[in-house]
């Protein structure tokens, strides 16, 4: 997996991780409370809330890790972008490193998708090209 689609397989999976964190947080809100005497149930909530905190701390963990590689991949993407020509440096940086969708791309550089294409495959082969190392990049978790 080169270093371009390694980004967004993070980002990918750093949104499926913000939404297992949002449902572990909502699962360790209390629900509607029936206020009976002889009807407590004070453990079960206990540990329902207790086993969410655990998830969500668990999840931040790894959202954690796969920001910080984001960061890093970004950081030499950014420093191997220099050889690029302006136009082509532009279009990566806003789909790599801005994490910008296709139509955004197009609308900032105001050119056709395809054009948009273009440009970033040419970026790309140039980078490849002259860094080896980032065509095969592994993954850190």
């Amino acid at each position: 997996m080169d270093i371009f689609d390694r980004i967004w397989a993070i980002e990918k999976d750093l949104k499926t991780l913000r939404e297992k964190r949002e449902e572990a947080f909502y699962e360790a809100l209390p629900s509607a409370v029936a206020y009976k005497a002889d009807k407590v149930q004070t453990s079960i909530v206990g540990f329902r809330i207790e086993d969410a905190v655990i998830r969500c701390t668990e999840i931040d963990d790894q959202i954690t890790r796969l920001e910080s590689e984001k960061l890093n991949l970004q950081t030499q993407l950014i420093k191997a972008s220099k050889i690029l020509p302006k136009r082509e440096k532009l279009a990566i940086e806003l789909r790599y490193i801005n994490m910008e969708r296709w139509k955004q791309v197009c609308c900032v550089m105001e050119i056709s998708k395809q054009r948009a294409h273009k440009l970033v495959k040419q970026g790309k082969a140039r980078i490849l090209g002259k860094y080896v190392s980032l065509a095969n990049v592994d993954h850190e978790y």
